[in-house]
């Protein structure tokens, strides 16, 4: 099927050579595409197709993970405002309500995310970018002053998006009141969310460790079992046990990384409430004052 969509020369897709010598780079971008057409269309429209693929994939993972957000979100507002009493045979955990909140609310939040992943990215390249220019260590000097600004430039414009999307699935605002109110209550508790933050980077590191350590407890006695299969019995059984260990790893590692999102999901939901209802307070601050008391 693969074959038949990209086409017999796959190899296309990894001739940069190609682009370069049609002066994509270090031309002018229009010109050097229609020269690339002109010349080899087989190859443009083999990396054409490959780029299209990739695109589909991004946005259709940026809906889903945008869609499992909006869902963990809603329902851990519903489950912490509400008592045990209402949440008997509640609509609210309906698939209807689930399917209209995701449709009012998908877009923006496939938004934010998307400018977070981008700031991040960003931010990450150029704070590397001395690095890269001179590996002699020349710009050391440049290097300490991007990462004192850019890497906590990336960590507030997290916070901010974190709670403009709540503000956006919970509270039901726009996009721009959302990120006016998400905006203001970051800036009026700041030292609450970098305690939550280093809280919760403490819970993903131990648990990532965790998740590492179960895979590895089970991995010995898996591989052990496809060590014999291969030896003692035909190779299509040990292909299958060798598919089937793969598997339990990928199962696994997604529902580590599913429990560890939803935490930090719930956890970042249960402070926005407290902190628009103003009843939060920095431990830091309680810990201080006790002390000069």
């Amino acid at each position: 099927m693969f074959d038949n969509f990209f086409g017999p020369s796959r190899n296309y897709l990894y001739d940069y050579k190609t682009i370069l010598d049609n002066n994509l780079v270090n031309g002018w971008f229009m010109n050097g595409l229609h020269a690339w057409i002109k010349t080899d269309p087989n190859s443009f429209w083999q990396m054409a197709r490959f780029g299209l693929v990739f695109l589909i994939l991004f946005i259709v993972l940026l809906l889903l993970s945008a869609a499992a957000q909006i869902i963990i979100t809603g329902h851990s507002a519903f489950l912490i405002k509400n008592n045990s009493d209402t949440l008997k045979n509640h609509k609210h955990f309906s698939l209807v309500e689930n399917l209209r909140k995701i449709k009012e609310t998908v877009v923006s939040v496939s938004v934010l995310n998307l400018i977070l992943k981008l700031v991040i990215n960003v931010s990450l390249i150029v704070i590397t970018l001395p690095m890269l220019i001179n590996q002699n260590g020349g710009f050391t000097w440049l290097y300490v002053l991007l990462f004192l600004t850019m890497f906590p430039g990336a960590i507030i414009a997290s916070f901010i998006i974190r709670f403009v999307a709540c503000y956006i699935i919970v509270a039901g605002q726009n996009f721009k009141q959302a990120f006016l109110k998400g905006f203001n209550l970051f800036k009026n508790h700041w030292l609450v969310s970098v305690e939550m933050s280093l809280i919760l980077f403490l819970i993903n590191v131990f648990g990532s460790l965790l998740i590492i350590f179960i895979i590895l407890a089970i991995s010995n006695p898996l591989w052990f079992i496809c060590i014999l299969a291969n030896q003692y019995l035909y190779k299509g059984a040990f292909y299958i046990l060798l598919a089937l260990t793969y598997l339990i790893f990928f199962l696994l590692f997604a529902w580590g990384a599913a429990l560890l999102a939803t935490i930090n999901i719930t956890a970042w939901t249960s402070l926005f409430l407290k902190l628009d209802k103003n009843t939060a307070d920095s431990k830091i601050v309680r810990v201080v004052s006790g002390l000069i008391k």
